[in-house]
């Protein structure tokens, strides 16, 4: 985030600064802008980071506030074009629909991007609290509630889920750019102190590569022992070390790598936070991984990547997700 920003607090409007922007025949003084990602993955919000970009590019004075889940908030904290953090769940009960339409409303923001498709509570709290410019993706009754809507259904997916994002703020801004990448700024400091620690470990920049057997709680994941067996093919053809990479609830899948592997695997599950995973990825040679978060956390080093998918969801999700511009 920018400089001298408070995290989780409401920011008020002030200035007179701001941006004149042209939307739907209207001229609209777009000052403070809302971005509503509410899943709770960290594949959506790094693939959501492309859309504040877009907006400040074509609003360079403009307040941009993006409500997401908490564990997600690192990998917006950091962000040049993201100016506050607020929280969210992925589905308020109604009984917190008024706090949360209190809370849109303290913001006095002349415009929300909604990034989830079919977004209900949050379409009908920015509706409820007036929210001048509300543009999203929806096909349900709440549909029109929105004042721009891309009505584009992505379970029929034609393009990247990165493109549903930035041609729902062309939308509205009518502006489109064809070098917005996906993005996770995190201090220099700490990847230097990552680097000597993952030296310590005997993994050098260009001498390993990374496997990640978990997907998240998918159910679609491969089994860790195919992992392993192509790790050590892998791993045997090109006399590189193997960085076995996972969350904390994935240690007892990725131990059953790291066992199979034996003295050439680096156990990381678990034990490297997100900035340090994206350090991990910068030195590898290439990503061995299913259809998940790190997958993108990848694309934001320019590491290649093996993605492992199903038969049967093959060929939507590669459109939908695959890395992106890698």
């Amino acid at each position: 985030m920018r400089a001298g920003t408070e995290v989780h607090a409401p920011n008020q409007r002030g200035g007179s600064g701001g941006s004149g922007h042209s939307a739907g025949g209207f001229e609209w003084e777009m000052k403070r802008i809302l971005v509503v990602r509410q899943e709770n993955k960290l594949g959506d919000v790094l693939l959501t980071t492309p859309v504040f970009e877009h907006i400040r590019r074509t609003l360079p004075d403009c307040h941009i506030t993006a409500m997401v889940q908490r564990d997600q908030h690192p990998v917006l904290q950091h962000n040049p074009y993201v100016d506050a953090l607020w929280h969210t769940e992925f589905k308020p009960p109604e009984s917190q629909l008024p706090a949360l339409v209190r809370q849109i409303r303290s913001g006095r923001f002349d415009a929300v991007f909604l990034m989830k498709y079919n977004s209900a509570m949050h379409t009908i709290a920015c509706w409820l609290a007036r929210v001048p410019i509300r543009a999203g993706n929806a096909h349900k009754y709440y549909a029109r509630m929105l004042t721009h809507n891309l009505r584009d259904d992505p379970t029929d997916a034609t393009t990247h889920a990165v493109e549903y994002g930035t041609r729902t703020v062309q939308l509205v801004l009518g502006t489109h750019y064809d070098d917005l990448r996906i993005t996770l700024p995190f201090p220099e400091s700490v990847r230097e102190e990552a680097r000597g620690r993952f030296h310590q470990l005997g993994l050098r920049p260009g001498e390993y590569f990374c496997v990640h057997p978990g997907t998240g709680g998918s159910s679609h994941r491969w089994y860790p022992e195919r992992y392993a067996d192509v790790a050590d093919i892998l791993s045997q053809a090109t006399g590189l070390r193997i960085a076995i990479t996972g969350t904390a609830s994935e240690q007892a899948l990725s131990q059953v790598v790291a066992e199979r592997l034996g003295e050439r695997a680096v156990h990381l599950a678990g034990k490297t936070t997100l900035y340090e995973t994206a350090v991990l990825l910068e030195g590898a040679r290439f990503l061995l991984s299913g259809d998940t978060g790190i997958v993108h956390v990848a694309a934001t080093t320019g590491t290649p990547c093996v993605v492992v998918h199903t038969v049967s969801e093959y060929e939507h999700r590669t459109r939908l997700f695959h890395p992106y511009k890698t």
